[in-house]
């Protein structure tokens, strides 16, 4: 109720659905673009996306349109803008886990004690593979952080604790909010 209480009006109310068409938007901001399947840092939004499609495919005769819905649109969205990405991984977590209480449901022979220890191996060869990827992945990110921030003059004024407010570029912001 209080929103049309500003400078803009009702018009405020508009903003949201104006930035989701902005081309300065899409095209100046990272987080507005598509995501990249080159990145590295973006190839798990996309396995879950390709996850997403089986879980689709192999239930297909008892999903919920909701969940195909939900899938989609969220999908959708993540694939025009990365900033929709995280929202795409939760909205996909009741889609995936229904497959795997579908596949619980049906009468499965009980595992013989052969295949305890390549069960054992698989999950310890995905926890080795994890803890791989994770420290590849985020061995480089100082790197990348000195590559794209201002990173040498967020520590001068940390050292010399200037006054005053900070007149930046937008994809700074985020960065000295946290580093400020």
């Amino acid at each position: 109720l209080v929103v049309p209480l500003n400078p803009n009006g009702a018009l405020l109310y508009v903003y949201p659905f104006e930035t989701l068409h902005s081309h300065a938007m899409q095209s100046l901001l990272m987080e507005w673009q598509p995501p990249d399947p080159r990145q590295a840092l973006l190839r798990p939004f996309f396995l879950l996306v390709a996850i997403g499609v089986v879980a689709l495919l192999a239930r297909r005769k008892n999903l919920r349109l909701s969940e195909v819905l939900v899938f989609t649109f969220f999908t959708g969205a993540a694939l025009h803008s990365m900033r929709f990405v995280s929202l795409c991984a939760l909205a996909s977590i009741p889609l995936i886990a229904g497959l795997a209480l579908a596949r619980r449901e049906s009468p499965a022979p009980r595992p013989s004690r052969a295949r305890l220890p390549l069960q054992a191996g698989f999950l310890v060869l995905a926890a080795a593979l994890t803890v791989w990827f994770c420290r590849r992945t985020f061995a480089g990110a100082p790197a990348v952080v000195r590559a794209h921030f201002p990173v040498a003059a967020t520590n001068f004024l940390e050292q010399h604790q200037l006054p005053g407010r900070i007149f930046n570029s937008y994809s700074f912001g985020g960065y000295l909010i946290w580093r400020l």
